[in-house]
């Protein structure tokens, strides 16, 4: 048997033993009290952080304008129609066109692919790999890559 797990003979020596596991499960079951406060509040902050997460982004990706919708609702706490005058349909002043000249755009840019930097890449193969299986002709050249670099990162 294992005698580092032994209990003692002495009855005062028992004693100690059990006050001090006594002690010491005190000690663990105040600890995790704390520890169950401690994740009740962080908890609580999390969703109070979440909450506020969900507002911001309703206030960012969220519809700007309100819009007014056909129907029955709250449309008569606006007055959507023109007011009357004394005088019965009386045309409205439109404002003087005004010409406009033109509009300058800017062309836009055409990439030369003749300026750019080329790399030819050849792959070449062994000589016994160049013949074919089936006929027994000798290749010449199985395949060629080009590379033209828009831009060093």
């Amino acid at each position: 048997m294992d005698n580092a797990h032994a209990l003692p003979d002495d009855l005062e020596q028992c004693h100690e033993l059990l006050l001090a596991a006594f002690k010491r499960a005190a000690e663990l079951e105040r600890v995790l009290d704390q520890t169950a406060a401690s994740h009740e509040e962080l908890k609580a902050a999390h969703d109070a952080t979440i909450v506020e997460l969900n507002r911001l982004k309703q206030w960012v990706f969220g519809r700007r304008s309100e819009r007014i919708v056909e129907g029955e609702g709250q449309q008569h706490l606006f007055d959507l129609q023109p007011e009357a005058t004394g005088q019965p349909n009386t045309p409205i002043p439109e404002p003087p066109e005004q010409q406009v000249t033109g509009h300058s755009r800017r062309r836009r840019r055409e990439l030369d692919l003749d300026k750019l930097p080329h790399f030819r890449h050849d792959h070449d193969v062994q000589p016994e790999e160049k013949v074919c299986g089936g006929c027994g002709r000798t290749k010449d050249c199985i395949g060629k890559d080009e590379t033209k670099i828009l831009g060093r990162i």
